[in-house]
């Protein structure tokens, strides 16, 4: 008997710890759900302006409340909702994204995500994407921020072209190397794409292999910041405009800079004639990077090689 009465103890015990660490779970991330819930009830109301103070100070810098009435008014969905259903959520740090469903009063259905920042103790939004399935096949369609791949670089001395946002723009940083980035403005500023060639040893570089350069960005990585993590890695392969592949590895990664958190997804391939590397990178500041990575792969996957 006093056995089965100290088994029932641990167990009450192990029930009360569940509930706590449900219940602090609740109160971490029940403003998230709050945030958007009170910004679609001033939607529904007519009430722009309180519907705009929901939003984060990068979303109201980049956004001018003009332009999100105008969005708000292209889509029935956010205009005319009725209810939200969530189906998806993640909280990391002062982060959140939002995955759901949006209901119109007509009974229409609409896929919604929100990118959430927290700002003073209190959950704001940062990033509206409706209809988020078709974002890849068709960057900035539905998404507030950003907009279609209309401009196009072409970089006749490392042999590729590629495709990039009307509200990014480019600087060339030194010999090989490129940098794009938001507009100054934008929620995308702090955010870039970079494309460095690097000679290889053949041709009177550093590196022989991929997995040579790799280990050196890793070493810098690690050098510049103790407490780089890295997060995941494998290989990585294009094909170039005369139907040659060309291999590589890819790695993401976050650390901190002057104490702002970062994650990066570096790529670097080898070119087919084997006389320079790719080093291709996204860079953006953590709580920006799930918005800007779909601009991100959009360009990756515009990038040729002639």
């Amino acid at each position: 008997m006093p056995t089965n009465k100290k088994v029932l103890v641990s167990a009450v015990g192990v029930i009360t710890f569940i509930i706590i660490v449900i219940a602090i779970a609740y109160f971490a991330t029940g403003g998230v759900n709050s945030t958007i819930k009170n910004q679609l009830v001033a939607l529904r109301s007519g009430d722009i302006a309180k519907a705009y103070s929901y939003t984060s100070t990068d979303f109201r810098n980049a956004t001018p409340l003009t332009d999100f009435e105008a969005f708000v008014n292209h889509y029935e969905a956010l205009r005319e909702n009725k209810r939200f259903s969530l189906t998806e959520k993640e909280i990391k740090d002062d982060t959140g994204v939002v995955k759901g469903t949006l209901y119109s009063k007509e009974g229409a259905s609409t896929p919604v995500e929100y990118l959430l920042v927290k700002e003073d103790g209190e959950w704001k939004i940062l990033g509206i994407q409706v209809n988020p399935s078709s974002v890849i096949e068709n960057a900035g369609n539905g998404n507030l921020g950003t907009s279609e791949m209309t401009n196009s670089y072409d970089n006749q001395d490392s042999r590729y072209t590629m495709k990039y946002p009307g509200n990014w723009e480019y600087e060339k940083a030194g010999d090989g190397t490129v940098i794009f980035s938001g507009k100054r403005g934008t929620t995308a500023y702090f955010s870039t794409v970079n494309i460095q060639t690097v000679l290889t040893k053949k041709t009177g570089g550093d590196f022989s292999t991929v997995k040579q350069f790799m280990a050196d960005i890793k070493h810098q990585a690690v050098s510049q910041s103790p407490g780089v993590k890295f997060l995941e890695s494998g290989p990585f392969e294009i094909t170039e405009k005369n139907g040659k592949k060309d291999k590589g590895e890819y790695t993401v990664f976050s650390y901190t800079y002057k104490d702002k958190e970062f994650k990066q997804w570096q790529i670097v391939i080898l070119r087919s004639d084997a006389q320079v590397f790719y080093a291709w990178a996204y860079t953006s500041p953590i709580a920006q990077y799930p918005n800007d990575l779909v601009v991100a792969k959009k360009m990756l996957e515009s990038w040729i090689i002639y």
